[in-house]
């Protein structure tokens, strides 16, 4: 008397292919869920550097001007867009801010982002905010008469609420 296999062939197959399928399947979900987050970081800091463009036009004349409207507009801008706004003079001090007080806030000059703007390039970098106390993807534009750099106008995003949006979109992956 023959014993036969516990599991027949059909089985057998049915076993492997599920397996390769399903390995398959994890690795196509990773590539596109790397390939959606890549994608969707970098269409945010365009969007992020033509809101910086926009209100860089916004507020040319402000480092020129009183400052309060200045605050007081970005607090406005700021509270429609939900984007922080801050301009910046060439010396690295805030004169208007869409989420604080500016008297209150500390040079500015050392920032990464602030730097390459005087330098009159757009700066972007997304690092720990001192202020806010939270992470932040920033995007600076020099604002310029033509022969120098008469300010910064800066605008930011908290990283937590992209990192929201981004989960969002590869939970439903």
């Amino acid at each position: 008397m023959r014993l036969r296999p516990r599991f027949g062939i059909t089985w057998r197959y049915f076993i492997a292919y599920s397996t390769v399928a399903t390995i398959a399947i994890f690795t196509i979900a990773l590539l596109i869920n790397g390939v959606v987050k890549d994608r969707y970081r970098r269409w945010t800091s365009d969007k992020l550097k033509i809101h910086a463009l926009l209100a860089a036009e916004i507020f040319k004349d402000a480092f020129n001007k009183d400052h309060r409207e200045a605050d007081r507009l970005s607090k406005e801008i700021g509270r429609s867009t939900g984007i922080r706004i801050t301009l910046i003079t060439p010396d690295g001090t805030v004169i208007a801010d869409s989420e604080r007080n500016p008297l209150t806030m500390e040079n500015h000059a050392g920032r990464p982002e602030i730097r390459r703007a005087l330098k009159g390039e757009i700066g972007m970098s997304s690092r720990y905010s001192t202020t806010l106390k939270e992470m932040m993807s920033y995007v600076a534009v020099p604002v310029s008469d033509g022969k120098e750099v008469r300010g910064v106008v800066r605008v930011s995003l908290k990283s937590r609420e992209m990192s929201i949006l981004i989960d969002e979109i590869t939970d439903r992956i």
